[in-house]
């Protein structure tokens, strides 16, 4: 019996964690999004980015170029993103890294999820 209450005990706990826990450390300041990610290259297969010291990035999503500004506003990766002339938008985003991956979640952790491999500087 007290095997059953401590299983279930776990199964609710984890029923109501946080989907965002699976996704790695949050990364809530500046200076280690800077360690772990600026000017790196961040691979996804059809989308890759690099944001570097300055506050640029660039990429590509599908064939498609991209570049911008970015900057680090509270505890979010904020972008504001160009292709093609077209202004694709300004997004705060959450950013979690786990490994040799980041994950970068839209609309300030709750939107889109974005997972990419981090390259060696």
């Amino acid at each position: 019996m007290k095997t059953a209450t401590v299983l279930l005990a776990c199964a609710a706990m984890l029923a109501f964690a946080s989907p965002a826990a699976a996704d790695g450390k949050r990364i809530t300041t500046e200076a280690e999004f800077r360690q772990l990610v600026v000017d790196r290259d961040l691979d996804g297969g059809e989308l890759r980015i690099r944001s570097d010291a300055g506050g640029k990035l660039e990429g590509t999503s599908r064939g498609r170029s991209f570049s911008g500004t970015w900057k680090w506003v509270d505890d979010t990766y904020c972008r504001q993103v160009f292709s093609r002339g077209q202004d694709l938008g300004y997004d705060c985003q959450a950013v979690f890294v786990d490994g040799d991956t980041v994950t970068f979640i839209r609309k300030k952790g709750k939107g889109q999820k974005v997972k990419l491999r981090i390259g060696s500087k």
